[in-house]
Parts: C-alpha cells; structure tokens; sequence
C-alpha cells in the first residue's frame, strides 16, 4: 500500500502534464490559425508571435523543466515506496519521451522563433514598416513550419500523461 502524499503526487503530475499539453496544443490549433488569417497584417502577425513565444520561454519552459524534474524524483520515490508494483517504469518512459523535446526545441523551434523576431525588430523600428509580399510568403511559411513542429510539444506531454494517469491507477 502506497501512501496518500504519494497518490497525490502522482495525480498531481499527470494533471500537470495533461494541462500542459492542453496549453500547448491551443498554439497549434487556435494561435496559429488565427495569425494567418488574411486580414491580419503581417506587422500584427509578427508581434504576436514574438509575444507568444516570449511568454512560452518565460512560463512553459520553465514548466517543462519541472515537469522534467518531477518525473525522475517521481520515479526515484515509486522504485523505493512501490518497486513491487513496477510503477517506477512508467515515470522512466514518461521521462525519456519528454527528455528529447528540449533538444527539438533548439533544432526546429528556436530557429523559427528568431526569423520571426528580426522581421518583428525590423518593423517595431521603422514607424509605419510593413512586410513585402517576399516576407510575407515567409512569414507563412515559418509559422505553418512552427506549427507543425510544435505538434511534438503537445504530444509527447499528452503521451506521457497518459503514461503517469496508468501508473496512478497501478497504484491505488
């Protein structure tokens, strides 16, 4: 029998993580969307993803990173409290699907992210810029690109949510 602290850490976890990948795939789903609208001028579309990704460094990532840490300390405590049960597995696998998404960031998110931001820069600075059909098609591009990409970031939590909500119930 596992203790109650225990449970709640667990379930609290897998709420975490399913909450954040609720957050994530509104991005992908709704953000974006709403950016390529046509009547949104490219200047509008530029500052507002510059602002999304900026709150995503400031409040996901660091999420992600406890999230990170919770499931290798959560994984630690169920090997000593519930080794019997074998619940410690499902925290390592949460764990290694989550593990790479850092270094997808770097490769395929980052990169789309400053594009954007010179072209926000670019135009914050010149009053009355705007973006030529060029850059707009670019623009298009790098946000059809980031969404796709960003995918990754909303499955791999909903997966390992998924994971962790099996070992909670292996545990009760």
């Amino acid at each position: 029998m596992v203790s109650t602290i225990f449970q709640c850490a667990q379930l609290a976890l897998t709420l975490s993580l399913t909450f954040l990948a609720g957050l994530a795939s509104c991005f992908t789903l709704w953000v974006i969307p709403l950016l390529q609208l046509p009547q949104v001028p490219g200047r509008a579309k530029t500052a507002e993803f510059t602002q999304l990704f900026t709150w995503g460094a400031q409040y996901l990532q660091p999420s992600s990173q406890i999230l990170g840490v919770s499931l290798a300390t959560l994984a630690c405590w169920s090997y000593l409290v519930a080794r019997e049960s074998g619940v410690w597995k499902y925290y390592v696998a949460s764990f290694v699907i989550l593990a790479p998404l850092a270094i997808w960031e770097v490769v395929y998110i980052f990169p789309i992210n400053d594009r954007v931001k010179e072209m926000d820069d670019r135009l914050r600075v010149s009053e009355g810029a705007s973006l030529d059909a060029k850059e707009e098609e670019e623009l298009k591009r790098l946000l059809q690109r980031w969404s796709a990409f960003h995918v990754a970031r909303f499955a791999a939590p909903l997966i390992a949510g998924a994971i962790t909500a099996v070992a909670l119930v292996r545990t009760v």
